[in-house]
């Protein structure tokens, strides 16, 4: 199951790899990341949205459980897949 969402704002795309997870890919110019340590991501701000956060709401999708940087041969190209809460929808 796969659908794809371009933000508005930005030219990150979203896409649903399965009921709980998804992928935002794009272009990182300007993206933010924190956390703890590379492992464990607390957030991520894309440029021009989404804000995703552990504990927040995804796109009214579920709430986020994890967040993982998937690495790519571009440094400046970011992938990630965000991961919610399997008993949401």
């Amino acid at each position: 199951m796969s659908s794809i969402t371009r933000s508005s704002k930005s030219k990150f795309i979203i896409t649903q790899i399965n009921e709980n997870q998804f992928l935002v890919e794009g272009i990182a110019n300007h993206t933010r990341l924190g956390g703890e340590n590379e492992h464990a991501i607390s957030y991520v701000d894309f440029d021009g949205g989404p804000m995703v956060h552990i504990g927040r709401d995804f796109l009214g999708r579920g709430r986020v459980v994890g967040i993982e940087i998937i690495d790519t041969d571009n440094p400046d190209y970011l992938i990630t897949k965000i991961t919610l809460n399997a008993e949401t929808k």
